[in-house]
């Protein structure tokens, strides 16, 4: 979940450090829609204030007055105590922290750097934008669903841990939701859908397949199931267009965007739903075979194109 570009900012040189040395990170929280103060997110996380002063001291020579300033002015910072011997590294964690969030309710919230505070080290320049569309400037965060996302990410870490499928797609999901080309966006978190979703390795009737597979484990109702398959296999062509058509036959901006957010909120929806689903948790770990009989037990999935396949089924 480690973002690959991010890079270092020469100024301090780092504190040589042994293996079993603990860490400490904290990075502000950019438009952060949240009225309180100090939140613990996990045992090891949380949202809080920090020593403005104490960190712009040490790495005045790191940052910019513009950057400094940019930094000074936000009061939510996402502060990490870091185990040596955690699995995941520090940006996995607040990554992970940014799609909990994203999963429980979209918001202009981004990390712009990171700095290591103890000990005192480098800084990383992380994001300059998370994925966000048509989120109003005044929406809000509430403290309950702070808590939500503070769940997700408790599930979300468990997951990239021991399912390479949940972690596949988590980082398509990333790289999705750092994209600024529409398109881009596109593409990775339908990838990423898919990576959830397919239960088979023939490529026919595909579209098909991924629309009955995540109706099934995402509709509540028989009539919904019928919606969400349609919704979905449209929504998924737009995928298919960009890629085998060509991006310039679709130069509608308003309606790119209406897609686009709407497909996202199907990925949200999904990724919700296999997060508060122990079932298809532990499913989802598994192979094709396991994969499609939950499917047939939560949509009745019997479809051709499944039975036609199951030679190819592993």
């Amino acid at each position: 979940m480690e973002r690959y570009a991010s890079k270092p900012i020469v100024g301090t040189p780092p504190v040589a450090m042994t293996p079993e040395s603990p860490s400490k990170y904290a990075a502000p929280l950019f438009d952060f829609p949240w009225r309180g103060q100090d939140m613990r997110i996990a045992d090891d996380l949380q949202i809080g204030g920090v020593d403005k002063e104490a960190i712009f001291t040490q790495y005045r020579q790191s940052l910019s007055e513009v950057d400094q300033q940019y930094c000074r002015q936000e009061d939510h910072w996402l502060i990490l105590d870091h185990d040596p011997n955690a699995e995941l590294k520090p940006s996995e964690v607040m990554n992970l922290f940014l799609i909990s969030l994203w999963i429980c309710k979209p918001t202009r919230t981004f990390l712009a750097y990171r700095f290591r505070t103890q000990p005192w080290g480098d800084v990383v320049r992380l994001l300059d934008r998370f994925q966000w569309v048509n989120v109003p400037q005044d929406m809000e965060i509430t403290g309950a669903e702070l808590q939500r996302a503070a769940q997700f990410l408790r599930l979300l870490r468990e997951a990239v841990v021991s399912s390479p499928r949940m972690k596949a797609a988590l980082l398509l999901t990333l790289q999705g939701c750092m994209a600024k080309q529409w398109q881009v966006a596109f593409v990775c978190l339908a990838s990423a859908t898919e990576a959830l979703l397919v239960y088979s390795d023939a490529r026919n009737r595909l579209v098909e397949r991924l629309a009955l597979a995540f109706a099934a484990l995402v509709a509540d109702s028989t009539q919904e199931m019928a919606e969400l398959r349609g919704r979905f296999e449209a929504l998924y062509r737009v995928r298919s267009k960009i890629v085998h058509e060509g991006a310039y036959r679709r130069d509608d901006t308003a309606q790119n965007l209406i897609d686009l957010a709407e497909f996202e909120g199907l990925l949200r929806r999904l990724l919700g739903k296999i997060l508060t689903d122990q079932e298809i948790r532990d499913v989802i770990k598994g192979n094709n075979a396991a994969r499609q009989r939950l499917l047939k037990v939560r949509g009745g999935l019997l479809e051709e194109a499944a039975t036609c396949c199951m030679s190819s089924v592993r």
